[in-house]
């Protein structure tokens, strides 16, 4: 059991379910002006600009507004179109919006080229017309607190869309040139400290034999002599978990930091042999 009466300035309804905060389109009422605008050029798409600012303005409303909004366009040099939209106050943003929105799909289909048309909806109604069909006071007030249009794409939003892209494509480069940046420097790093390493495990205190490090590599003019205790320590005892496999010379262990060496079988004063760095 449900009632509903329209009239300019309210509309009564009851019903026998709730019907608070929800957002109904039937049973629905449509009236349309039985007279054609005089000249048709443009008129539809002033009127779809001027229902849809309406419209917008209505579904944000602040919160313990009325969703209510009224806005006019000229349609010709003496003709001026009016627009009024209004959602129930129980309805959320998106419900008045979508509301809305069906209610203008209707008047699409009725009033195509009218002077004027309405569609009444429990939960909205849009009305337009070329007279003036609201109090113009409240909607002057009522105005003040309406949100801005959403505003119209065109060079200015195209060029601000070009800047934010600038802007996230130069933020994208800084990172991969800092990434690529600190990569090298822990290579070199990494490098580097590799050679001090191998440095340490062939200083012979004093003894004289050339080296050479050549982009990572440690080369030696001739076979340097090292403490046996060393390549004891370097080579964990000569284990057989540090034995990489057998070279011409004898076999090849790998020493503390990674670095094969083959050492002579043969042991004179306590020292050894390294046959080759490689």
């Amino acid at each position: 059991m449900a009632a509903l009466i329209w009239y300019d300035e309210c509309f009564l309804r009851y019903s026998n379910k709730i019907m608070f905060s929800t957002m109904e389109r039937d049973p629905n009422y449509t009236l349309w002006n039985t007279q054609n605008v005089a000249v048709h050029a443009d008129f539809n798409r002033i009127l779809v600009d001027t229902i849809g600012t309406a419209v917008y303005q209505a579904a944000n409303m602040p919160a313990g507004v009325k969703k209510f909004a009224a806005t006019k366009a000229n349609y010709t040099m003496q003709d001026m179109l009016y627009v009024l939209v209004q959602c129930t106050p129980d309805l959320s943003s998106n419900d008045c919006h979508q509301c809305l929105l069906a209610a203008y799909s209707g008047l699409q289909i009725c009033c195509n080229e009218k002077r004027g048309g309405r569609i009444l909806f429990p939960s909205c109604i849009v009305n337009f017309e070329m007279y003036l069909n609201y109090n113009e006071t409240y909607v002057e007030e009522a105005a003040a607190l309406a949100p801005s249009p959403v505003p119209q794409g065109g060079k200015g939003s195209s060029k601000k869309t070009w800047i934010i892209i600038g802007a996230t494509l130069s933020t994208i480069v800084g990172v991969l040139l800092f990434s690529s940046f600190a990569y090298t420097m822990w290579r070199r790093k990494k490098r580097e400290s590799q050679n001090s390493q191998v440095i340490q495990l062939l200083d012979l205190e004093g003894d004289d034999y050339s080296t050479e490090i050549i982009y990572g590599e440690v080369k030696s003019q001739d076979s340097p002599l090292i403490r046996l205790d060393i390549v004891l320590k370097a080579t964990n005892q000569f284990s057989n978990e540090n034995k990489l496999g057998q070279g011409g010379f004898g076999p090849v262990y790998k020493t503390c930091d990674f670095y094969a060496v083959g050492f002579k079988k043969k042991k004179e004063e306590g020292y050894a042999f390294i046959d080759d760095g490689d």
